[in-house]
């Protein structure tokens, strides 16, 4: 799993990371986790745990996806740099599950952010209902 999210990665036009909507649930939790896996595979050939070739190919695809990151070498720095993860709260959600997507995203060193999708889920609703 790890080697192909680097794959699409490096083939993608994106060249920035990945989007993932946390839940804090199984799913995006084991996603995060993978990409995180990415990271540090990463980082430990960015310092060339796997040969000079394979440590030159991924520094240089790495300029290349993330530019100005601090520190190639440095897992929690990649998985920061290429992971953002978004819990999109709602009324639907439980208190444990937001500490559940917050703690996941902390531990993996990934870039958080918090958003209330409440008032755009309901005006869904409301276009529905009025729809119909």
């Amino acid at each position: 799993g790890a080697v192909w999210l680097w794959d699409q990665l490096r083939r993608s036009a994106q060249r920035c990371g990945f989007f993932l909507a946390a839940s804090g649930g199984a799913d995006s939790s084991c996603v995060a986790a993978i990409t995180a896996l990415m990271a540090k595979m990463l980082a430990e050939t960015a310092r060339g745990g796997h040969g000079a070739s394979a440590q030159q190919h991924v520094v240089c695809e790495l300029e290349r996806i993330a530019p100005n990151c601090a520190d190639v070498c440095d897992a929690a720095v990649l998985c920061e740099r290429l992971l953002q993860v978004s819990f999109m709260g709602s009324d639907h959600n439980s208190p444990q599950t937001r500490r559940r997507a917050l703690s996941v995203a902390a531990e993996l060193h990934a870039h958080l952010t918090v958003v209330n999708i409440e008032p755009a889920a309901a005006a869904v609703v409301r276009t529905f209902v009025d729809a119909t």
